[in-house]
């Protein structure tokens, strides 16, 4: 069956695939009334699970790890998607970059929202991020934040950053950044989403890559989801902040479309550039601390104690190994083609999937478009 494919980028798209046609599944029984019989707090936290525990976590999980039937199992397939120990300084860059998230959505969904509307479509101002909260009132917050940010922040990493893109990065990093990107954009089924879903799934992407480490992506979208989940209850709380995205709305649109699209542009340029800051710290505290460990554990392992270094000629070689068996850095960054090639990973004999081993990424995307089409214009989902 696998001879003219990957099996590996075969079997993680067809996984993929079949959590898709799950999640549709899902959200057309959803639609269709199937838990009307089941009070509303209540359906909504089954939906949740069902959605997040069992299709984008559980049940990827189970069906990649029995069609590649690796050693390890089901905990190889968890390892393997790169959940590692984190420092706390990566995890207040993090942080930022979680709240940088936030504002970039509202950029993406005004400049696109903009756009669109050159089309006749006109939608209010949407926050981005998360879907709101179906619970109001003090403590009830934290089963809004459970339900739309944290289970989300980890469920959807994990089959979108963990999964996926650890699973196809043969076939190029910049490839698998972006279909991963492109995937996430897609799964949400809302053409309100599907743009600032894209650019953040970048982001997020790119962390994982850069950090090689998938907490980081999970913070980032636990805050950006999280935002929005406390804004939108405190708006029907009467809290502080409440008031935000009028606040923010007002700022960036005004009555011509031509001067809300550049008022967003800017705002999101201002942002974009915090945000490559902000990751190339992430690279010097994750990556870069990684190859300085490999460089000392090379130039100093034949005494420690020793202050004398010994000879780099001889020693160059095996560094030299090292940071390339590791992929961990482009020793070669001086003839890099873009600034991106800097910060990724040195791809070595990338692969070219075939017609079939791309079957199944093909009909995630037809059936992700038809059904952001079919809710875009129906409503339907």
């Amino acid at each position: 069956m696998f001879k003219h494919t990957n099996k590996t980028i075969f079997s993680v798209y067809l996984t993929y695939f079949i959590s898709m046609v799950l999640f549709t599944l899902t959200r057309i029984a959803a639609a269709n009334g199937i838990f009307n019989n089941v009070h509303s707090q209540v359906s909504s936290i089954i939906y949740s699970v069902i959605i997040q525990i069992f299709i984008m976590f559980l049940i990827p999980l189970t069906i990649f790890s029995l069609i590649n039937k690796k050693e390890g199992g089901f905990k190889r397939t968890f390892n393997s998607s790169q959940f590692k120990p984190i420092k706390p300084k990566v995890i207040l860059i993090a942080i930022a970059l979680g709240l940088l998230a936030f504002f970039i959505n509202i950029a993406v969904s005004t400049v696109f929202n903009g756009f669109i509307s050159f089309f006749g479509y006109n939608n209010p101002f949407v926050s981005g991020g998360a879907e709101i909260p179906i619970f109001s009132g003090g403590w009830e917050l934290l089963i809004n934040l459970v339900l739309v940010a944290l289970l989300p922040a980890f469920c959807e990493e994990f089959l979108h950053r963990g999964l996926l893109l650890n699973e196809i990065s043969k076939i190029g990093y910049k490839k698998a950044i972006i279909l991963s990107a492109l995937l996430f954009s897609l799964i949400h089924f809302n053409i309100n989403q599907i743009s600032y879903a894209f650019v953040i799934g970048l982001i997020l992407a790119v962390v994982v890559v850069v950090s090689k480490n998938i907490w980081p992506a999970i913070i980032i979208h636990f805050i950006n989801n999280g935002i929005s989940v406390y804004i939108t209850s405190a708006k029907a709380n009467g809290w502080f902040g409440g008031n935000f995205y009028e606040i923010i709305s007002n700022f960036l649109q005004s009555q011509s479309p031509i001067l809300t699209l550049i008022s967003s542009f800017t705002f999101l340029v201002l942002i974009v550039f915090t945000v490559i800051y902000l990751l190339m710290l992430l690279f010097k505290e994750t990556t870069i601390a990684k190859v300085n460990n490999a460089i000392n554990s090379v130039l100093y392992s034949g005494n420690n104690n020793s202050p004398n270094k010994p000879n780099y000629a001889d020693e160059y070689k095996v560094l030299n190994e090292i940071l390339l068996k590791n992929s961990s850095l482009n020793v070669e960054y001086d003839k890099a083609a873009s600034p991106i090639d800097i910060i990724l990973p040195v791809n070595k004999n990338i692969y070219k999937p075939s017609v079939l081993d791309n079957t199944f990424l093909i009909a995630s995307i037809v059936l992700g478009g038809l059904a952001t089409i079919f809710t875009f214009v129906w409503g339907i989902l």
